[in-house]
């Protein structure tokens, strides 16, 4: 196989060559690389559950439930890099707030407008859906992300038009119990579409979960910057260094 020397800097040079290598697939993560998920997202996002738990218990203390929330989201990427439950820590967030023991109704009320909400305020930017077909033409495409819940994100890429360039080649960290960067995500990934990580270029936001993630498993991975970060990793020793670093998505038209 073709060796690719890492190059932590933005470079079109470097995709052209990735593109006379033996890349097979462009693999992709959701927040922050194909949409916009950044703290104006996550704000709305707690808005709408605050109204939700209004309606069921009263008034809310919104900084307690921000910072409960965000809690909650960095709390997989330590020990095993477990999976929340999504019906535990709903459960939990009532507890939490209100110290009470939801009902099974009230449960699927909090859950279903977590899930409406998501799909009211996950958006693409213009291009997006032309940028896909174009890569797709020569490349296998895939998407592993971290999500409690996979079917929301299945949801979303209906609603957005986005599932035909990707159909089953969609791994969620709900699904399989575990988030990036542990391997298994990647590797189920890699099992649906029987190709090897070296023939792999990945695509993503988070400096542990998805650069880690990837490198540690021999694929080759892109960090983009283009959107505001709601979970921040710094780099630690040893770490591996991105292949390539690009500002905005549409760079990625240089493998093409």
């Amino acid at each position: 196989m073709t060796a690719i020397t890492p190059d932590p800097r933005p470079s079109a040079a470097l995709f052209r060559e990735l593109a006379d290598s033996d890349l097979a697939a462009v693999l992709f993560d959701y927040g922050n690389t194909l949409v916009e998920f950044n703290a104006a997202t996550v704000s709305a996002l707690n808005g709408e559950l605050e109204s939700a738990l209004a309606s069921l218990y009263g008034s809310v203390d919104r900084q307690a439930l921000d910072d409960l929330r965000q809690h909650q989201r960095l709390q997989p990427y330590s020990g095993e890099f477990r999976e929340n439950d999504f019906h535990r820590i709903t459960i939990s967030t009532v507890r939490a707030l209100f110290d009470r023991h939801p009902t099974p109704e009230e449960i699927d009320a909090i859950m279903r407008a977590r899930y409406e909400s998501f799909l009211r305020h996950v958006r693409i930017e213009p291009g997006i859906d032309n940028l896909l077909e174009a890569l797709g033409r020569r490349y296998c495409l895939g998407l592993v992300s971290n999500y409690p819940d996979g079917q929301v994100i299945r949801h979303s890429l209906r609603n957005l038009g986005l599932d035909a360039f990707f159909g089953d080649r969609v791994v969620v960290s709900g699904d399989v119990g575990h988030v990036k960067p542990h391997p298994l995500p990647f590797r189920t990934l890699l099992e649906r579409i029987d190709l090897e990580p070296e023939q792999c270029l990945y695509v993503g936001d988070n400096w542990l979960g998805d650069i880690q993630g990837a490198k540690r498993l021999g694929m080759r991975a892109v960090l983009i910057r283009q959107y505001e970060l709601v979970e921040h990793f710094d780099s630690q020793p040893g770490d591996h260094e991105p292949d390539a670093i690009i500002e905005h998505i549409d760079e990625l038209r240089a493998l093409v």
